[in-house]
């Protein structure tokens, strides 16, 4: 009990209470999310016996159908389980309507008009079908298309939005034919191609929206964000309200009454930004439109002529991006004179992961990387098992008995700063990532027999370079070294591709003799990892493009982060992180002098203001820490140092074309 007082903080009930309280379904949010977070928030609200009651309680007032909820209320003796049932019920059945339902229109335009309003009503106009050559809706002659040159195809007759070929997944940052063709003729100012939801589905990201949880729709096809007036007046934003002349017009050109528009802060993807909405009366699901989406950073706009030279070059090699590869060269381990072979039992595994690691275990076994062994064997080690941060076990055998014997390999591996030194002409980058890599090293049967490890299940023995063996890094690195030796513009770092070229031809040839020759010796690449064709990348920790290195963003917010450090052994660990930073930072020694003296023998452990304001103006200068220029050998090189009572230090400084 005290270990679980002293590991868990102190939780306030009434305000664990009020947020339990205040929670309630999001627009478009599944029913299953919104009940497995009333069980976690009721679990810090300390019911009791009443927690059913409670939780049902929220359902009822935080479901955001009204006539479900009317149903729930009618409902005698309403149970939590009968409540759970009624809304998952409820929503399947709302799914399966849909099939029947008319497909919802998407706003694909906005038409503000600035004329006076008239005594005659508008008619809308009669529906025309959309021209497949165009993607406008227009009247039967005067096409746009006509004449005008496919930028995929090259032939004549249509846009490059319309052709029948296979098009590139990808959102164009060119001058498109419908922007620079669209003339006065047209009502509609239209956005681009939309797809059939029977052929893709719902974009949906979480968000708040006036402080209020709400599922929105992404439609890279709609120019206006949308807001259901029925979600409008739950949140209680009627001031905010502001008329409108503006005419919505659907994707099948008729027009969507509004109420008017708001401008709402929406807080999504870590970003927030001001956000103009129309409050439509139609019950329709809530919308963010293309400019909404890339300000806040859910869409980014590529060239798509740059993705089809690339797809040819991957197109040639399929076979590295499918499965896990075995290269050709086994491996030996050597062991030292006077090895003591030793065997161990197998360990306990909690009950909880015994059926993911079978499961596992099925897996490696049906992947070749492991096989069931009956007969003796002089090595066995235990078991040990790790939960990556996909949720799923890394199995491995607990190597210290035979890092004991094993003899290293002692193939150095590369410095980052060796590496970055050859990039100095580098405009174009690639990074490819061995799939599981060290498990595409095949072993030989004696160091099969060494690598032998006990189970709950049963011994097992690993074909392939396991996880944990103290030479496994250098053997790795020596394999992928030589494998791709005489390759230019290439560099490995154990797991790591790093693919390089002047310009975008070079490059890419460059990756496709990389992956001939991948090809050619049995490695494969985890196509999820892999980064392609990039003006800037990152690779060991750096950001790398033609204007030089800057540190992750990732390490940045790490570093700011850090918790106080409450021991001396803390301070040293966050002493050694910032030395990463080391060649970005002048000055490091005296910008450390305090934290530097809270570490010495002599000293006892104080962490006062004066070190609390040295780490934080330490944070502050990371965050704006300046890119530094790839080293050029060709360019004159000069040193400079400078010392003081605390410490010495020296860069390397040279002049380029900027300045």
């Amino acid at each position: 009990e005290k270990f679980h007082n002293y590991c868990s903080p102190k939780k306030n009930e009434t305000y664990e209470r009020y947020v339990f309280r205040m929670r309630e379904q999001a627009e478009g949010e599944l029913f299953e999310q919104f009940y497995r977070d009333l069980l976690l928030k009721a679990k810090t609200c300390e019911f009791g016996s009443l927690a059913d009651s409670m939780i049902r309680d929220q359902i009822v007032y935080g479901i955001s159908n009204k006539k479900l909820r009317q149903r729930l209320l009618r409902e005698q003796d309403l149970s939590l389980t009968r409540a759970v049932d009624m809304c998952k019920a409820n929503e399947i059945a709302e799914k399966q309507n849909k099939v029947w339902d008319k497909p919802e229109e998407s706003v694909l335009s906005i038409h503000q008009t600035t004329k006076r309003r008239s005594t005659v009503p508008v008619e809308a106009p009669p529906r025309r079908d959309r021209c497949r050559k165009c993607n406008f809706i227009h009247r039967g002659t005067g096409c746009p298309a006509t004449g005008k040159e496919c930028r995929r195809c090259h032939r004549q007759g249509h846009f490059a939005s319309c052709c029948p070929k296979q098009r590139v997944n990808a959102i164009t940052n060119e001058n498109d034919d419908q922007a620079t063709d669209a003339g006065s003729d047209f009502e509609i100012l239209e956005v681009g191609a939309r797809t059939s939801a029977s052929n893709q589905a719902e974009w949906l990201v979480p968000a708040k929206v006036a402080d209020k949880d709400i599922m929105l729709k992404i439609d890279t096809g709609a120019q206006a964000n949308l807001l259901p007036l029925s979600w409008w007046k739950r949140a209680g934003r009627s001031a905010d309200l502001r008329k409108s002349t503006a005419i919505l017009r659907s994707y099948s050109g008729g027009i969507i009454a509004h109420a008017g528009k708001a401008s709402l802060t929406v807080d999504c993807n870590n970003t927030k930004e001001l956000i103009e909405f129309f409050i439509v009366k139609k019950s329709r699901a809530p919308i963010l439109g293309l400019q909404a989406s890339e300000l806040l950073g859910l869409v980014n706009r590529v060239s798509a002529v740059s993705c089809d030279n690339l797809s040819a070059v991957t197109s040639e090699f399929p076979e590295v991006f499918q499965g896990l590869g075995c290269v050709k060269q086994a491996y030996h381990m050597v062991l030292k004179e006077g090895a003591r072979p030793t065997v161990q039992a197998a360990r306990r595994v909690p009950q909880a992961l015994r059926q993911p690691l079978e499961r596992e275990l099925q897996r490696l076994t049906a992947a070749n990387v492991i096989r069931k062994v009956d007969e003796p064997t002089d090595w066995v080690s235990p078991l040990v098992i790790a939960l990556k941060k996909d949720g799923k076990l890394r199995v491995c055998l607990d190597p210290r008995n035979i890092n004991e014997w094993v003899k290293r390999e002692h193939y150095q591996l590369p410095k980052r700063e060796d590496i970055e030194a050859e990039l100095s002409d580098a405009r174009w980058f690639s990074t490819l990532d061995a799939n599981s890599g060290f498990h595409q090293i095949p072993l030989d049967d004696e160091t099969t027999r060494i690598c032998t490890f006990a189970t709950p299940f049963g011994r097992y023995q690993y074909l392939r370079l396991p996880f944990g063996i103290a030479s496994a890094p250098e053997v790795f690195q020596k394999t992928m070294s030589q494998m791709l030796e005489g390759l230019p513009g290439v560099r490995v770092y154990i797991d790591d591709i790093l693919v390089w070229g002047r310009t975008q031809a070079e490059h890419n040839d460059r990756l496709r003799a990389v992956l001939q020759r991948a090809s050619q010796e049995g490695l494969t690449f985890n196509m999820s990892k892999c980064k392609l064709a990039r003006k800037e990348i990152e690779f060991l920790g750096d950001v790398i493009n033609e204007n030089g290195i800057s540190p992750s963003p990732a390490l940045v917010k790490s570093i700011h982060n850090f918790p106080q450090p409450e021991s001396k052994k803390e301070v040293q660990r966050l002493l050694g992180f910032i030395n990463y930073f080391g060649k970005f930072l002048p000055n490091l020694s005296s910008r450390t002098t305090l934290m530097r003296g809270v570490i010495k023998d002599s000293s006892v452990f104080e962490w006062s203001d004066a070190h609390r304001i040295e780490w934080e103006r330490l944070k502050n200068f990371i965050s704006t820490t300046p890119v530094l220029a790839l080293f050029d050998p060709e360019k004159p090189t000069k040193v400079s140092s400078d010392a003081s009572k605390y410490g010495i230090g020296a860069a390397l400084l040279q002049r380029h074309v900027e300045g």
